[in-house]
């Protein structure tokens, strides 16, 4: 997953404090959407062992590597949340951390925001980290660290044991208290309680998504990200009359790559040897070769399950919209869809 701009602390505080920036607004009362920053912190062991991996570093490493890009975040940024990482740090779970959550989080940076955890990551209080002794001492733990939110599924749940915690005098309700009152906090910084014309990011419409001056942004944000570090007999940029050009490699003609994971999906991907052939001039012959395989030695090729779809005949599927979550009532728009992935707010009546 590409959950990090990349290994420099000063380049990757600087980007995220920009997209905090971006992303939560400058309206003094409301967010536009909320920031959360990961993984706090030292998050950077053997990615088989996150669940169960004490990290052991030195002091002069964890200021000057791990911390720089959160302090930016939170200090300067305001950034709204945080997620503590999966992994243990100096023999206690990084969610029930006293020097990276009490003494650095919230005493010296004075984070306001509020803390959750990485999905099932409390469950490794007890199950792999073995700091706490159940569910219930786990869960406490965890709240009294300062970790106000679990993200977490089914079984994994270990607050649903906060009950017998408080139950056991293990954590008090007004320490509780305490981590509710930070999330509804930042639900009402978003506007989740107040009427629709009140809240100034509530009026955007869903016709800016894609729209042509956020295409154009985004162009420019891609070329100018781009740095040319050698550039022999000023080969580039190529001649659109070459008479041959060869692409190579396996990522050059797979959609699937530009996307990563915990991604949107555009209405419209373009391949480098797609952008390549849309640019060269009608006499230049473009020539793809795979090259090599993947590690796995399989080529990862998305399914395009909307090839695949007919009704009545017609390519694509039959689709009906309506008002509402209940579909009740007659469609507000029935057409023939080519294509599975699109926006919703595409659909005219």
């Amino acid at each position: 997953g590409q959950e990090t701009y990349g290994e420099d602390p000063y380049l990757t505080g600087q980007l995220g404090s920009a997209l905090v920036r971006g992303f939560q607004g400058t309206d003094p009362r409301y967010y536009k959407i909320t920031v959360c920053a990961k993984h706090f912190a030292v998050h950077s062991g053997p990615e088989q062992l996150r669940h169960e991996f004490n990290a052991q570093i030195s002091d002069y490493d964890l200021w000057d590597t791990y911390l720089p890009a959160f302090r930016d975040l939170v200090v300067d940024a305001k950034v709204a949340g945080v997620m503590c990482a999966y992994n243990a740090y100096a023999g206690q779970p990084c969610c029930g951390s006293d020097k990276l959550m009490q003494d650095i989080l919230y005493k010296k940076w004075q984070f306001k925001g509020y803390v959750t955890s990485d999905c099932d990551g409390l469950n490794d209080f007890w199950q792999h980290h073995k700091t706490d002794p159940d569910a219930a001492t786990a869960a406490a733990d965890a709240v009294l660290h300062g970790t106000d939110l679990e993200c977490a599924t089914g079984q994994l749940f270990t607050y649903n044991s906060l009950l017998e915690a408080v139950q056991r005098g293990l954590v008090k309700e007004a320490q509780l208290d305490a981590s509710v009152k930070r999330l509804f906090k930042i639900r009402f910084q978003l506007g989740m309680f107040d009427p629709v014309e009140q809240v100034p990011y509530a009026q955007i419409p869903l016709s800016v998504v894609e729209s042509a001056p956020h295409q154009a942004a985004a162009l420019q944000l891609a070329r100018e990200s781009v740095v040319l570090l050698k550039n022999d007999k000023n080969t580039l940029p190529l001649r659109k009359n070459l008479r041959k050009i060869a692409v190579l490699g396996p990522n050059a003609d797979n959609e699937a790559v530009q996307l990563g994971n915990y991604n949107g999906f555009p209405t419209k991907l373009i391949t480098p040897l797609a952008g390549i052939r849309a640019k060269v001039g009608p006499g230049t012959e473009v020539v793809y070769v795979q090259g090599v395989d993947y590690a796995s030695n399989t080529v990862y090729e998305p399914l395009d399950l909307s090839a695949r779809l007919a009704y009545q005949g017609q390519p694509g599927w039959h689709a009906e919209y309506f008002r509402g979550v209940a579909l009740a009532g007659p469609p507000v728009a029935t057409r023939q869809e080519p294509k599975l992935d699109f926006y919703l707010a595409n659909v005219q009546q």
